[in-house]
């Protein structure tokens, strides 16, 4: 199973019977069962995760590391859950697991991932701005049962991975005029460039867009309705979510 622009790999996760320990705007945890079942996927053995953010990289390792996950935990432990934390780690860069640990505490406390401290929420004041809590984020990285043998986690593009014959593809790239991306949509040409070349090489290949039309020799199937918990509500253009797959 090779999953491109990975993010916190959803769907890999969900194969692992698992999910991302936080939220993410953009993450696909809420499609990655309509996804995995349209694509007919069962355990393929081996995964390899690429996506070109330095910082979630060293999540995903951190994640399928016994070892990560235990120093994850210990961090969380110490670290207190306040917005002088939140401020000062946002700010900050580490390197391996500290660095891993870091980026969810800053994610657990974001609106989406993408930013600002959350307030008292006003139906669960103890949570004091995170979400999950830090114990809880903690409970979540400890119970994730991953066996980092099955893992090739790169930090890359996707254009630069050459194609594995008969391997199962996912990609997840930017969306256009979406909230969770900085210039989102950049990567447009560049994933349907990929999507055809490990098509063409005896793959079958998935793509999330949301995006109704597309140049791609592929069958669409529309997922808007699939997805599970809650339904997404941010600034997009569109709540549409489509998936490509290669004939």
């Amino acid at each position: 199973m090779v999953e491109l622009y990975a993010g916190l790999a959803a769907v890999t996760l969900h194969l692992c019977g698992c999910k991302p320990p936080v939220s993410r705007i953009g993450s696909k945890a809420g499609y990655a069962a309509a996804i995995v079942q349209t694509l007919g996927v069962e355990d393929p053995g081996q995964f390899l995760l690429v996506d070109t953010d330095p910082s979630v990289v060293q999540v995903l390792r951190s994640l399928v590391s016994p070892e990560g996950r235990q120093a994850i935990a210990a961090l969380f432990v110490k670290w207190p859950e306040s917005r002088e934390k939140w401020e000062a780690l946002r700010k900050e860069r580490f390197i391996g697991h500290r660095e891993a640990a870091r980026w969810l505490y800053v994610t657990a406390a974001s609106r989406g991932g993408i930013g600002g401290f959350k307030g008292k929420h006003k139906l669960r004041p103890s949570v004091r701005g995170f979400i999950p809590t830090l114990a809880s984020l903690r409970s979540r990285v400890i119970s994730l049962k991953l066996d980092e043998r099955r893992f090739d986690i790169r930090c890359c593009k996707a254009e630069d991975i050459e194609p594995v014959r008969g391997a199962t593809v996912y990609l997840d790239p930017p969306y256009a005029d979406c909230q969770s991306y900085a210039g989102g949509g950049a990567a447009g040409s560049a994933a349907l460039a990929v999507f055809q070349r490990w098509s063409s090489a005896g793959c079958r290949v998935a793509l999330s867009e949301r995006r109704s039309s597309l140049d791609l020799d592929a069958e669409r199937i529309d997922l808007t309705t699939a997805r599970r918990a809650q339904f997404r509500r941010s600034m997009t253009r569109s709540s549409q979510e489509f998936l490509w797959v290669s004939r």
